[in-house]
């Protein structure tokens, strides 16, 4: 597991009617992946949050950051983006506004996180307090519960501890709820006081971030972004001498961008399979040929003579596994002279552009996902590719994920589905569901939220699957096209709400 990351949120009702939310963060990364043979973990980030909340409004009234460690310069540099927060609604809509504070090249994807984390805890205390006071004063509880779910319980002082290994998991405080991270790692008391009304820092920590959030530099390794919906060319960095400061950068870059481009690589297998393990275990693909002497390798391959085409529609990669990829890293041997294009799509970009009402819907929903219609005995596609796809015998169970994902390493909502693999709406009928799953394709595959990517030899592209779709164009007859693809495992994903 790349991350071992930590979170741990309370609430509290203050003397003078106002609730305090803490949240504080630790993400370490395990023994020997950015220092070799270094048999420590190594804490990235370390830090709280607090903020007071006006009850029962919800709204921001100060404001308390502390940064204990961190990699990024940037970090200390974004303390004054805190006071932004003050007077803002914590409501559907705030996780978007913490976006534009504090992500992207401007800021830090942890920050973003820890705060995306609070906002639900916010929005349950408010809920739980005004059902207490509601009990008190002998009025009829004046909430509208959802059906019954552990993952939206209201509790009183609710710990919540998110992993990277699966969903939230509410505990109540009163049921022992202890993490090895702790609020009183800030405070000699551990005691919940009213903050001040400014931001704090703390003492400031040497970084190994020196990227500049105008103009991406960091050194020699420059990140452009390419749109404003994913995606950046990353330049002038060698992935065959990549330094540990720069494998621990591009780790946020690309959950930040999505889709990440290197041009002008000159990797072997081998060390394509060592840049791949920077960013977590290697996924072997159950299906695809892979490159010989090298299982760990998927060939991504169309010859000359050959009209189908592997990839040739809007999907995500291992969508239909419980546990979803964390994305493919993929570099380019062969390139037909014209054509052969990828297009990739922003599901952040596509979320944020829905309808509040219908953000409210959707985050309430879970779909199937499978991938027996592609790889399966019963595929309609296995007879003109039975010469690159096989073992069908593979092919697991459906499974379910939420339609609106939080990104695991960002908190940023994502939509979840796509049409190669999303085959229906749990609980909807047949008609609703495809209505809406119809929709929802149509919605995502508008221009502002692509980017189309032409490919040269030496190139190398990271796709990360859970924040994007992808679409390899099948224009290019009488020429082959071959590269390599390396799938990074990843976890298990949690909804946004």
């Amino acid at each position: 597991m790349l991350h071992d990351r930590e979170y741990r949120v309370e609430s509290f009702l203050l003397d003078n009617g106002n609730l305090l939310i803490q949240g504080a963060l630790r993400d370490q990364k395990p023994p020997g992946v950015y220092i070799p043979d270094d048999p420590e973990p190594l804490t990235m980030h370390h830090m709280q949050v607090t903020l007071e909340v006006e009850f029962p409004s919800r709204i921001i009234v100060s404001v308390e950051a502390r940064l204990l460690a961190y990699p990024h310069d940037l970090c200390p540099s974004i303390g004054q983006h805190y006071d932004e927060l003050v007077g803002l609604l914590i409501a559907r809509g705030f996780t978007n506004t913490v976006r534009e504070l504090f992500g992207g090249p401007r800021g830090c994807s942890h920050t973003t996180a820890l705060l995306q984390a609070m906002a639900p805890i916010a929005m349950q205390s408010t809920k739980s307090f005004e059902c207490i006071e509601a009990e008190r004063a002998g009025e009829p509880n004046p909430i509208i519960v959802r059906p019954p779910s552990e993952s939206w319980k209201t509790l009183t002082n609710t710990c919540h501890v998110w992993a990277d290994d699966g969903p939230p998991r509410p505990r109540s405080s009163e049921a022992g709820c202890r993490s090895s991270l702790s609020i009183s790692d800030f405070s000699s008391s551990g005691a919940a006081r009213a903050p001040e009304r400014r931001v704090r820092s703390a003492e400031r920590h040497p970084g190994s971030f020196r990227r500049d959030p105008r103009t991406g530099q960091d050194g020699e390794m420059q990140i452009t972004p390419v749109s404003n919906a994913l995606g950046a060319n990353v330049s002038d960095v060698a992935l065959d001498e990549l330094t540990d400061n720069e494998a621990a950068q591009l780790v946020d870059v690309w959950s930040e961008y999505g889709v990440l481009f290197f041009r002008d690589q000159h990797l072997t297998p081998d060390q394509h399979k060592v840049f791949a393990r920077r960013f977590g275990d290697i996924d072997i693909n159950r299906f695809f040929n892979a490159v010989d002497g090298h299982p760990e390798i998927a060939e991504v391959l169309k010859e000359a003579d050959r009209t189908a085409k592997i990839g040739g529609g809007w999907h995500t990669g291992h969508s239909y596994d419980p546990a979803p990829g964390r994305g493919s890293i993929l570099y380019a041997h062969e390139i037909p002279p014209i054509g052969g294009d990828t297009c990739f799509i922003g599901m952040g970009a596509a979320y944020d552009a829905l309808s509040p009402p219908l953000q409210d819907m959707l985050g309430s929903l879970t779909a199937t996902h499978s991938g027996a219609h592609v790889f399966g005995r019963q595929s309609p596609h296995r007879e003109r590719t039975a010469d690159r796809i096989g073992n069908p015998d593979a092919i697991r169970d459906d499974v379910s994920h939420p339609v609106v994902i939080a990104h695991p390493d960002t908190g940023r909502p994502m939509l979840y589905v796509n049409p190669g693999f999303t085959t229906k709406i749990d609980r909807l009928t047949i008609q609703e569901s495809r209505a809406l799953l119809g929709f929802l394709f149509e919605h995502c595959q508008r221009p502002e939220f692509q980017i189309r990517f032409e490919w040269a030899p030496g190139l190398l592209a990271m796709c990360d699957n859970r924040s994007t779709w992808h679409f390899a164009v099948n224009d290019y007859h009488g020429h082959r096209r071959y590269l390599h693809r390396i799938t990074v495992a990843g976890s298990e994903l949690a909804a946004a709400f």
